[in-house]
């Protein structure tokens, strides 16, 4: 069993009460919960259908939305964070490069 990596988290915190709830656009809280939940899953295998529905909007709105705040698709900004955190974990943390790799949602 390889146990999670846990070497960096990002991922802003958007909750219920949040000022951030009411002081930005719809499609950008959208997007900002999107990242958070990619982010706190990187092992695990999400599909857009269901990170849609866990945000509340459906997937055309969410990629539209994410495209237009991030600049990339939302696949392509979580190769990118997976990426980004599996070398920070190979730089800060003496794990394995395969347990890295399991991790962060590389197999």
């Amino acid at each position: 069993n390889i146990r999670p990596v846990i070497c960096w988290n990002s991922a802003p915190e958007i909750g219920a009460n949040s000022p951030m709830n009411t002081e930005l656009p719809q499609g950008h809280r959208w997007v900002l919960q999107a990242q958070a939940l990619l982010l706190s899953h990187l092992a695990e295998p999400l599909n857009l259908p269901d990170l849609a529905h866990r945000i509340g909007t459906n997937e055309h709105r969410l990629n539209k939305e994410f495209h237009r705040y991030t600049g990339k698709p939302v696949f392509e900004y979580l190769r990118t964070q997976r990426h980004q955190v599996a070398c920070e974990c190979l730089l800060h943390t003496s794990e394995s490069i395969t347990t890295i790799a399991l991790a962060t949602g590389f197999s």
